[in-house]
């Protein structure tokens, strides 16, 4: 059920950033199936203090008819460029009346607002949420790409934070895209190396992961598992090909294969069978897309009855805009060979946030172009820019590509961009008095 509530908030994410004007969610509905209607059982409220489309609160209420009872609260904090500073959970004690704090995760920002330091508090270390449980730190580069991650974690019998887990990323010449990747491990005096990640490309796709050992005090002759990625002619992907060094040669492990067929994408996770040098099949997911509506059905392969099984389905609907208004999920029910049954539904209501709803060539008069671009795009401001703030590149699923600091008194400022697939895109501009949203496309 979890699966199902992360899938439906980065769905809404990730749809609602395609669109010029920005929408927020003022509330959702949570219901389950009571086996002839839907049963309301929670209700989840959204508060925008500073504006925008970034909540301030989130409050969880669960359902007690006629009543609604407080269950669990969000508190978020957010900086001068509008990144979360703070997030504050605290559950609602029925006994005393009051909020008790759940867990708390605080960031800190450098100077171009990359993440520098992030710290998680949990009741497992101090009921007051004072002591850090886990503090991650990340370094960067010259153009804003990580490159060293240090985790450290709250040692019991010491009590205090001590080094767990360490990576370094390298990157090519052109600071474009990642090369080299060492994980290490804490001995208790210093950094060991454990694994070696090295990445290849064919033009801008990554083709091959080849994963080496640390052996003996120094890197093994030749890795010892790869992944292989291939692609179709319009570079989506259609394979992905976990092998291990067995024997003298490389053994095929874990495979993922996609197919596409209109508004139809069905990827099959498949597991290799020594034995007869096949692949058997595991598990498969199929996306279908009708107008504004998108089902995915997840199945598991039955070798029993050398059929698929169906285990869920999750129906989304969006309305006009792209926001997601009404989820639905059906589960495999108890009685094996059914079909089947509704579980959980939670309906959406959304509205423009007032602060970041005008496209960004209106409120920042501002020009982008060349668009579609190859590798740079300039932005030009009719006027300059009167406070710092920040240019973000995101992929349609919300992921930060590319970051640019803008500085005030900005006119005109060139992006480069990182080695990324032809597409749609999206040009996130944040400074004191502006907000907005840009659809570009690499040709």
């Amino acid at each position: 059920m979890k699966q199902f509530y992360i899938l439906i908030f980065a769905l809404a994410i990730s749809h609602n950033i395609n669109s010029q004007t920005v929408y927020k969610t003022d509330s959702s509905l949570q219901y389950t199936w009571g086996g002839s209607d839907w049963d309301l059982v929670g209700r989840v409220l959204y508060t925008f203090d500073n504006g925008g489309n970034k909540e301030t609160k989130r409050l969880t209420q669960s359902f007690n008819n006629p009543n609604y009872e407080d269950v669990l609260d969000v508190i978020s904090e957010y900086n001068n460029s509008n990144n979360l500073t703070r997030a504050t959970s605290r559950t609602w004690n029925g006994t005393t009346m009051q909020w008790d704090g759940f867990s708390k995760t605080e960031h800190d920002y450098d100077e171009d607002q990359n993440i520098s330091e992030t710290r998680e508090y949990s009741l497992a270390v101090s009921p007051t949420l004072d002591v850090v449980f886990i503090q991650v730190n990340f370094t960067y580069n010259e153009d804003n790409l990580e490159t060293e991650q240090i985790w450290k974690t709250y040692d019991f019998m010491s009590m205090m934070l001590m080094n767990s887990t360490r990576t370094t990323t390298s990157y090519n010449a052109m600071n474009t895209r990642a090369e080299e990747q060492i994980l290490y491990i804490w001995d208790g005096m210093s950094w060991e190396e454990t694994i070696k990640l090295n990445y290849f490309y064919e033009g801008l796709k990554l083709i091959r992961v080849e994963e080496t050992p640390w052996d003996m005090g120094a890197w093994a002759i030749m890795p010892n598992k790869q992944t292989l990625y291939a692609y179709n002619g319009s570079d989506m992907p259609i394979s992905t090909i976990t092998q291990e060094w067995i024997g003298g040669g490389w053994v095929n492990q874990f495979g993922v294969f996609t197919t596409y067929s209109g508004n139809i994408t069905v990827t099959t996770t498949q597991e290799w069978n020594t034995g007869i040098n096949m692949w058997d099949d595991v598990s498969r997911s199929t996306t279908t897309v009708t107008g504004l509506v998108t089902v995915l059905l997840e199945e598991e392969w039955n070798t029993g009855t050398a059929m698929w099984d169906e285990e869920s389905k999750t129906t989304i609907t969006l309305d006009a805009n792209g926001n997601i208004i009404e989820a639905i999920n059906e589960v495999e029910p108890p009685v094996s060979g059914r079909a089947l049954e509704k579980s959980t539904k939670i309906t959406f209501v959304w509205s423009e946030a007032t602060s970041l709803s005008v496209a960004i060539e209106d409120i920042a008069n501002v020009k982008i172009y060349p668009n579609p671009f190859k590798s740079i795009i300039t932005l030009s401001f009719h006027n300059p820019l009167k406070s710092d703030g920040y240019i973000n590149l995101y992929d349609i699923t919300g992921k930060v590509l590319a970051k640019k600091l803008v500085r005030q008194g900005d006119s005109k400022i060139e992006f480069k961009l990182p080695e990324i697939a032809q597409g749609a895109y999206f040009i996130d501009i944040a400074t004191g008095e502006t907000r907005g949203h840009y659809k570009v496309v690499k040709n």
